[in-house]
């Protein structure tokens, strides 16, 4: 009970400081909510470092969006889909698109759809 507490308050107090635009605070708060458990923080903080376009802080994002999925976190799964598309590898994106759909998220439906190639109208004949 006590580590879902100090993950919430941590996580609320990263988010205001991303929102004030202190996000070297932010992302010291989102680690430390994502160390009591929060999947939230690790995607936000994924994001964050996604955001930097640094290689090594691309992987640790692609870190952070699978441990947010592993415990059950569709957005995780998503971020990872997006993160992917970013790099070109288009494959590894559908599947992390497919798994996200399949634990709920709709949004990757959407972008599973966009990264697809047409129909051709052969298909049908």
């Amino acid at each position: 009970m006590r580590k879902r507490y100090l993950a919430r308050i941590n996580l609320e107090a990263a988010c205001n400081a991303q929102d004030s635009g202190c996000l070297d605070n932010a992302i010291e708060l989102y680690a430390l909510a994502a160390k009591f458990g929060s999947v939230e923080a690790m995607v936000n903080l994924g994001n964050l470092y996604s955001d930097s376009r640094g290689k090594k802080r691309n992987l640790l994002a692609k870190k952070l969006y699978k441990d947010a999925y592993k415990k059950g976190c569709a957005y995780g799964a998503t971020a990872l889909g997006c993160q992917y598309r970013i790099e070109g590898d288009l494959n590894a994106s559908r599947i992390w698109f497919k798994r996200a759909l399949k634990y709920g998220d709709l949004w990757a439906g959407d972008y599973l759809v966009e990264i697809s190639p047409p129909i051709s109208s052969n298909s049908f004949k």
